[in-house]
């Protein structure tokens, strides 16, 4: 990706997330990015397609992340890795993040939709509650992604939101036994 590709999605990306999508011209992602409305066209072809951009750019930063969790063998330490996830990502990503999180609302998505994009995470992790013979294994991976959903809304909110003795209680739930 060449230099201007890589400015003119940043600078989308801080204007999307700081001022929402509907609300950002790309004149201003131009302008804001020093380059013509043209090149951002030529690029992109449309508003959309910038979108589609930033948003394939930012599975590609999570999927790696993902397997890296996937691949940890021992259920008790998955789930911890699992658990520290939601900082891990959102404190390198943080205005994709805050981007999602605003075309969720626009879009009107659920709790429940939003595990799509981490369904195999979701999986392994019912398998790992299974593995450790929880009665509800389903039930107990959907209680804990609701509440990194949780975790991780405050972690974007401009808080002095302090996530580490939610998941030190989350990990110790998940160590006993």
């Amino acid at each position: 990706m060449t230099e201007k590709k890589e400015h003119i999605l940043q600078t989308a990306l801080r204007l999307f997330s700081e001022q929402g999508y509907e609300r950002t011209p790309t004149s201003q992602i131009a302008r804001e990015a020093g380059v013509s409305e043209g090149l951002i066209f030529r690029h992109f072809q449309n508003k959309e397609g910038l979108l589609a951009a930033l948003i394939s750019l930012g599975k590609s930063r999570l999927y790696p992340l993902m397997e890296q969790v996937l691949a940890e063998q021992n259920p008790r330490t998955l789930l911890a890795q699992v658990i520290d996830l939601p900082v891990k990502i959102i404190s390198q990503e943080k205005a994709f993040w805050r981007l999602q999180m605003s075309l969720k609302q626009i879009q009107g998505e659920d709790a429940q939709n939003s595990f799509l994009s981490l369904q195999p995470l979701y999986l392994a992790v019912v398998q790992c509650f299974q593995k450790l013979g929880f009665a509800e294994a389903e039930t107990e991976a959907q209680l804990l992604f609701l509440t990194l959903d949780g975790l991780s809304k405050a972690l974007m909110a401009e808080s002095a939101f302090d996530p580490e003795p939610v998941i030190q209680l989350l990990k110790a739930r998940y160590q006993q036994g």
